[in-house]
């Protein structure tokens, strides 16, 4: 089994009875299933590491929150910016993202028009803002009183570079879960409902059906016992 590059585990089926009692469908199958588990597997981590990273967020926004009184000690960039999208203050973390526009002059159009919507929505939002190879997310609430809104960044590179790749991993699933030409299909094991069928599968049932229409009930439906997964 392969997640991306790396070799995860392997799968094995052998019968001690019968010589070569596996067809090429049979290998095909099991294939599949390999690597239909790797797959999985590898969007377990990416899911697990992306719920860690958002943990992480969620911690480092208490602190930046707590520091939010001492901006210039804060390391992620902090701006207050008024209604005519004037800086009114900027930390060293923030002078990059303001392209060197000093307090006292008018800051870039994104940062002037994300000031005027914030105030005018009277309610906080979060935006975020990609720079150069990273991204932040800002935090923009609107002091209604004073007429300026506070803004707190924070970096999340790293998580959007996880979101991306289990987005990625998602899709290789969906491609190889799709174009298998064997008949897949995804069933809860608890009720038995199917949740998922490729279209290998669709086509296949289609005809099952299409054979059916010419029978009498009790032939076509015969009862048979689900096996267990």
């Amino acid at each position: 089994m392969l997640a991306g590059n790396e070799i995860i585990g392997v799968i094995s089926a052998q019968n001690f009875e019968h010589e070569n009692a596996f067809t090429e469908a049979d290998v095909r199958l099991l294939a599949t299933i390999a690597a239909n588990v790797g797959i999985a597997i590898q969007n377990a981590r990416l899911y697990t590491t992306a719920q860690q990273e958002l943990a992480e967020r969620k911690q480092a926004e208490k602190e930046t929150a707590s520091i939010a009184r001492f901006p210039s000690e804060n390391p992620n960039p902090v701006l207050r910016l008024g209604r005519d999208g004037i800086v009114l203050y900027a930390n060293d973390a923030s002078q990059a993202l303001l392209r060197g526009c000093a307090v006292g002059c008018a800051a870039p159009p994104f940062w002037r028009n994300l000031a005027t919507d914030t105030l005018a929505s009277q309610s906080s939002k979060t935006v975020d803002v990609p720079h150069g190879e990273r991204v932040y997310s800002f935090f923009a609430t609107p002091i209604l009183g004073a007429g300026y809104v506070n803004l707190y960044g924070q970096d999340i590179t790293e998580r959007k570079h996880s979101e991306e790749a289990l987005r990625e991993s998602e899709e290789r699933y969906r491609q190889l879960f799709e174009l298998e030409s064997d008949a897949i299909l995804l069933i809860d094991n608890e009720t038995g409902q199917i949740l998922e069928a490729n279209a290998a599968a669709t086509a296949m049932y289609a005809a099952l059906v299409r054979s059916c229409c010419a029978k009498r009930i009790p032939t076509c439906l015969q009862s048979r016992q689900r096996p267990s997964v």
